[in-house]
């Protein structure tokens, strides 16, 4: 093993040096070895020869070893840089304290880089699970009117976009909502996260199930749509690792479908939550119905052909959505669109924040080099006399500064290794408590990128805090302490000042982390003292999953969620229950366009935000009513339909009149077939989306 370590450090080295003297070296090594008895010597034996490479590929790549002569010379460079390391040893051996204050230091610093890397690698290196995903592109919709820069699609766009963009080899989706079934295993009800996807989903983005098949596109509509593709996760915790799975039906909600493929394990795209994937089963009349291409909730993305470039790509794109603004002005006019290649758009949300929290663990290391810098320079000041007697007794400058470099060397190994340890926990515990990687594609791991990172790390870190005692070391006055029988006379003093000047880059860097800290907690201070316009103090949430299977019409539905209140309602310790279709703060629910009754046509409110309610989720949140009335009992669907809006929509849209009794309709431009809802009561602001964000 050690060997073998030896062979590769050596690999690093310059190819000349390495042609010249890599065999030797290696002969020389294997020499030592046979020599070297087991046990504690076996172990000193191999730390001091992998960290004698180490340091010497260092030295030849910054130039700190020049003159190598004949076929002794690499074995003779060999030798000195062994007898450093050791030497190197034994004095961090005889101050510990000091050794592991710095090695303490350097580990906090690197870990934390290693940990906050590896979230860095995750998002921007690591392959997606996709076939040649670097010609999968994401594809959105822009609307100016409603403030929209990458929203999700109108199903028919997608489809035209597909049929008439020659550019593209495939174009699919799946839906943007997040949604939940519910199974049935041996009668007992089991919540699974489940994605909607056009049918060729998986063949667009070019990945091949492990068991079975993936969808075809004719599966997409209403007649060939009772199957399902499981994941590798649900395949072996559900079914056992059943190896004839594929063929059989797993009971859910809505049907028995049949299960048709097993996809590879990890794979969960587009989310981790995901467990099954389903195809919509759209009516085929579907395609050219007025709300197919009103309303956006797929996500659509395209594999571009091998020879096209993604500018013709676009260009092509935008031929297409001109003549989608020609032909449907009623909902195109001003509805644009364009793609971005997937990574990019995977990791928009997390982009700043790993580059910010990457700068911040980054000026963290430079304060721990910093601090390591300082504690070598008092240290050396402390030697002074020492090594002003190794020049007496015939040591160059160059010399003694090298065994400096040296000591700095192996304390930053040191500090790594332990630093690799202490990355390895954090990204552990990054992975379990906020993931920070592509949702259902990458996933945090400590592979060969963030080692090479960490050795990286080491490397600068060694160079950094070594070079100032190097230099003091290699400037002082020798012969002066000597002279003087003094400990650093001279020394001392220089010493003292680039002590100062290091005291001074660290409170420089200290102050940018503490600023920086700051803003952070002043906009966590700031997060907290938002009213979110509902209470969380003794409110208990409960996502449910009714099934449609035994549930087959809206009566039934509302009968279920009636007496599911009535019972939590009459329990001791529930003093109101409530239920609502989306929990605040919890992502985005559908949003639409509306229109009131006597408006211009040129006068229209748009993205408002939906939630479905009961007569009791107000209360229960502590949302107050402001004026009007809230939903009542007698509000059914034989009866006028009603809503409740918040004081923002009454503010920014009726500023000047009452909105109470107004009647609105879900459309820009309603028509005699549209539905008409009165407004009855305005209730407090809630923050649906963000708390950053306006109600």
């Amino acid at each position: 093993m050690t060997r073998w370590a030896v062979q590769l450090l050596l690999r690093l080295s310059p190819s000349v040096f390495r042609e010249r003297h890599a065999e030797e070296l290696i002969a020389v090594h294997d020499q030592r070895a046979a020599q070297t008895r087991g046990g504690p010597s076996a172990l000193w034996f191999a730390t001091s020869e992998v960290m004698g490479a180490a340091v010497l590929v260092v030295r030849l790549h910054f130039g700190l070893e020049t003159g190598i002569t004949g076929a002794r010379g690499g074995a003779t460079m060999w030798e000195t840089t062994r007898q450093d390391v050791r030497f190197a040893m034994r004095t961090l051996g005889r101050n510990p304290g000091f050794a592991l204050v710095a090695i303490a230091v350097l580990a906090l610093g690197i870990g934390a880089n290693t940990a906050i890397f590896s979230a860095v690698n995750a998002s921007f290196f690591r392959p997606l699970p996709f076939g040649d995903a670097d010609r999968l592109v994401m594809l959105f919709e822009t609307n100016p009117e409603f403030g929209w820069d990458d929203a999700t699609a109108a199903p028919a766009n997608v489809f035209d976009w597909r049929d008439q963009v020659e550019a593209f080899e495939a174009v699919s989706g799946y839906s943007d909502f997040s949604n939940q079934v519910t199974a049935f295993r041996d009668g007992e009800p089991v919540l699974l996260g489940a994605t909607e996807v056009i049918g060729n989903f998986f063949s667009t983005l070019g990945v091949v199930p492990a068991l079975g098949r993936g969808f075809r596109m004719d599966e997409t509509w209403e007649g060939s749509d009772n199957v399902v593709v499981i994941s590798h996760d649900l395949w072996i915790n559900y079914f056992g690792a059943d190896p004839d799975i594929v063929g059989k039906s797993i009971e859910l909600s809505a049907g028995s479908p049949e299960i048709i493929g097993v996809m590879p394990e990890g794979f969960s795209y587009p989310s981790a939550e995901t467990e099954l994937w389903t195809v919509p089963g759209w009516a085929t009349t579907d395609r050219d119905a007025p709300f197919f291409r009103r309303a956006h909730w797929v996500r659509a993305f395209a594999r571009l052909k091998p020879d096209v470039t993604q500018t013709e790509a676009d260009a092509q794109l935008q031929v297409v959505v001109s003549r989608l603004q020609e032909d449907y002005p009623q909902t195109n006019s001003v509805m644009g669109a364009g793609f971005t290649p997937m990574r990019n758009f995977l990791i928009k949300e997390v982009r700043t924040q790993l580059l910010v929290l990457l700068g911040a663990v980054g000026l963290l290391l430079l304060l721990a080099c910093t601090n390591v810098a300082n504690l070598m320079l008092v240290r050396a000041n402390d030697r002074t006399r020492e090594i002003a007697l190794r020049h007496a007794l015939g040591a160059g400058r160059v010399r003694v500064a090298r065994q400096m470099l040296v000591e700095s060397g192996v304390l930053a190994l040191l500090g790594g290794a332990a630093g690799l340890a202490l990355g390895w926990a954090g990204v552990r515990a990054i992975a379990v408590s906020n993931p920070m990687s592509i949702d259902g594609a990458t996933s945090l791991a400590l592979d060969y990128r963030v080692v090479l990172f960490t050795l990286v790390a080491t490397g600068l870190s060694g160079i950094l805090f070594g070079t100032a005692p190097a230099l003091q070391t290699a400037a002082g006055d020798i012969y002066g302490v000597l002279r003087d029988g003094a400990r650093g006379a001279s020394g001392g003093r220089r010493g003292l000042r680039m002590v100062s000047a290091l005291v001074t880059a660290e409170i420089a860097l200290a102050l940018l982390l503490v600023v920086g800290a700051g803003l952070m907690v002043r906009t966590f201070w700031l997060l907290r003292e938002v009213d979110p316009g509902f209470t969380t103090q003794g409110v208990l949430a409960a996502q449910i999953s009714v099934p449609s299977a035994r549930y087959q019409n809206r009566d039934q539905v509302l009968e279920f969620y009636d007496g599911l209140i009535r019972s939590l309602e009459g329990r001791p310790g529930v003093e109101s229950a409530g239920t609502v279709g989306h929990l605040p703060l919890m992502g985005t629910s559908w949003t639409s366009s509306f229109q009131a009754e006597g408006w211009p046509p040129d006068r229209v409110g748009v993205e408002i935000v939906h939630r479905r309610a009961d007569t009791k989720y107000f209360e229960t949140v502590e949302t107050p009513l402001i004026r009007g009335r809230l939903f009542e009992s007698t509000d059914g669907p034989e009866e006028p339909l009603v809503i409740v809006v918040n004081e923002t929509f009454a503010r920014e849209h009726f500023p000047a009149e009452d909105p109470i009794g107004q009647k609105i309709a879900y459309d820009q431009a309603p028509t005699a077939e549209s539905t008409w809802y009165e407004i009855i009561g305005i209730v407090g602001d809630q923050h649906q989306v963000t708390l950053g964000l306006a109600p």
